[in-house]
């Protein structure tokens, strides 16, 4: 039992060790804080290659390329919150085995699945509709992974595809129509049609190298049974591949569209659109509430600031006289300077304490928010779970134009940290025009990614998000997910940030806002639904539906004859005349 269990590691180990090797870089570059976005869309698939043509279902090395690949991307040992390097590399080692088993897992399910069905109904894998079977999986684990995980959304492939700076990326604007299980949809097609391409031009090529081998050496009797018959139905297998691969190229090219579209949405001055001010204040260490409230005074007095929201957990609060301060400074401050004020505190309840959010203006509170999920390990020992509701209020900003005195109104909403990846969550403020988003990272490599993270949220929703992270990276995002400013904290003094916003009351509506991802199952049931429309004609009208099939495949190959015909009268023009070319010799 033991030999055959280390001769299984062992053959494990040397079965194509380079490409675990290649799945390790790509893994370490491609995820984490800082991926390169190309590098998904080449890693994907060969791991997916990997998993399929493995001799046994559980890859043990590919598992550990994944994990130790994952691991080193999000590895930050000299800014890291843990104060050792064991529990640092334990945290590391959980994030890194966790992206790895929902990587592996949807995969794996896959091909058990496509085992046991293709025993049972014969050439099965054969057939085009199989090819939907994995990108449902995919696409489904993903979403279960982001509702249940404790990290929310925090190691999504979706997120490889970087969407930074001020341009964004349009392939992320497809989360406003089905969120990050839109861009996982994508990358699963991707994954499918790809390794089907290269694992039938393998085999293909196999074939006939063996068959001019049996030319060439016809005394040698080589092993190459029924190579005609795999060699036809790798061939059509390989002309089904080709429409696929036309559709996802489609399916890209849509994705550009749609994306450029939504980015080319930008504010004109000829549309006299409002622009507010908003603003940052994030402490150093031992602050105190007085000094807290001064620097906000000074951020409203010297850039009139509206609204102002304090980072995570600015100040700490042990008792109920502190609370009854805290308020009531608020209250006085937000009366006499005339703007909204976001608090962020801790506040003791007992052996735990609470991360709260707690929004004040015209002398009243107008929404409190308590931190719904606690990070990991670091926070969750000492900081109890709120409820997971996100309140949505009213407010409204004076503004002027010419002498009528009007009013701007916004719905704000708000949410803690690491609350912002979960989509679910955030997805209760849908109606909101602004999220206020306090936070607390432990260096700026990783606020930039949780910034980047949040950018999803807007295009998913279309809001504007307020990000003041004491530790981080702080910006402000408008409604497609743009970063239109970033600052990197520093901790040796109080910082203030202010940013002019563009407002407007025109709340920008998405897909998902109203749907969720509805819109990504609803698309796979209307597949299913074509599949049983479709297998019941061919059932109860065979002839018909064989003419309309003949009819359409001879459309089809009118047009790629048409297409050859104008690319050979391209191409095959000379480029000089022939007198010309004469004369040159």
């Amino acid at each position: 039992m033991i030999y055959q269990f280390l001769k299984q590691t062992v053959k494990q180990l040397a079965y194509m060790f380079p490409a675990h090797g290649t799945v390790f870089c790509l893994t370490w570059f491609g995820v984490g804080p800082t991926p390169i976005p190309i590098l998904s869309f080449f890693n994907l698939p060969l791991i997916y290659i990997l998993v399929r043509k493995s001799p046994s279902l559980i890859n043990l090395p590919l598992f550990l390329a994944l994990t130790s690949g994952a691991a080193l991307a999000h590895n930050e040992p000299t800014t890291s919150p843990m104060e050792s390097y064991f529990e640092n590399f334990t945290i590391l080692s959980i994030i890194g085995a966790s992206i790895a088993l929902v990587t592996l897992i949807p995969m794996v399910l896959t091909k058990y699945l496509s085992i046991k069905i293709n025993d049972r109904y014969e050439n099965f894998t054969h057939n085009v509709n199989s090819r939907l079977m994995f990108p449902v999986i995919w696409t489904a684990a993903w979403s279960l992974f982001r509702r249940y995980s404790p990290l929310g959304s925090w190691g999504d492939w979706s997120y490889t595809i970087d969407n930074s700076g001020y341009t964004g990326d349009p392939i992320v604007q497809i989360a406003s129509i089905g969120g990050l299980s839109a861009i996982n949809l994508l990358l699963a097609l991707w994954m499918q049609v790809i390794s089907d391409y290269l694992i039938l031009r393998h085999r293909i090529n196999k074939t006939n190298r063996n068959i001019i081998l049996d030319e060439e050496t016809p005394l040698i009797n080589h092993p190459t049974p029924d190579n005609d018959d795999n060699t036809m139905v790798y061939k059509e297998d390989i002309t089904n591949n080709y429409y696929l691969r036309m559709g996802m190229l489609f399916v890209i090219l849509g994705c550009f569209f749609i994306g450029s579209y939504r980015l080319n949405n930008i504010e004109s001055n000829f549309n006299h659109t409002q622009t507010e001010e908003v603003g940052c204040v994030l402490p150093s260490y031992g602050v105190t509430m007085d000094e807290m409230f001064k620097k906000t005074a000074t951020l409203v007095t010297n850039f009139q600031s509206k609204i102002v929201l304090w980072s995570e957990s600015a100040i700490s609060i042990e008792n109920d006289s502190e609370y009854e301060k805290l308020l009531n400074t608020a209250y006085n401050y937000t009366n006499k300077y005339h703007f909204f004020l976001g608090l962020a505190y801790t506040v003791r309840n007992g052996s735990k304490k609470k991360n709260m959010l707690t929004f004040i203006g015209n002398n009243e509170t107008l929404f409190k928010y308590e931190k719904t999920h606690p990070v990991p390990l670091v926070e969750s020992y000492s900081t109890e779970s709120g409820p997971g509701y996100l309140s949505t209020v009213k407010i409204e900003l004076p503004k002027k134009e010419r002498r009528q005195t009007e009013f701007l109104s916004l719905n704000v909403s708000g949410a803690i940290c690491l609350d912002m990846d979960f989509p679910e969550l955030l997805g209760q403020a849908a109606g909101a025009n602004l999220i206020l988003s306090p936070a607390q990272t432990w260096s700026a490599h990783v606020g930039m990614q949780h910034l980047k993270m949040s950018s999803v949220r807007a295009v998913e929703n279309g809001y504007w998000i307020l990000r003041c992270d004491g530790g981080g990276a702080s910006g402000l995002i408008d409604p497609y997910g743009r970063i239109r400013h970033v600052q990197i904290a520093t901790n040796d003094h109080t910082n203030l940030y202010s940013w002019e916003v563009p407002f407007s009351e025109e709340k920008i509506k998405t897909y998902y806002a109203g749907y969720g991802e509805a819109t990504v199952w609803g698309a796979f049931g209307f597949l299913i639904l074509c599949e049983l429309a479709w297998y019941t004609s061919w059932k109860h009208a065979e002839g018909d539906m064989e003419h309309v099939t003949n009819k359409v495949k001879q459309t089809i190959e009118q047009g790629q004859k048409w297409m050859e015909n104008k690319y050979d009268e391209i191409f095959d023009v000379e480029e000089l005349p022939p007198s010309v070319q004469q004369s040159l010799l």
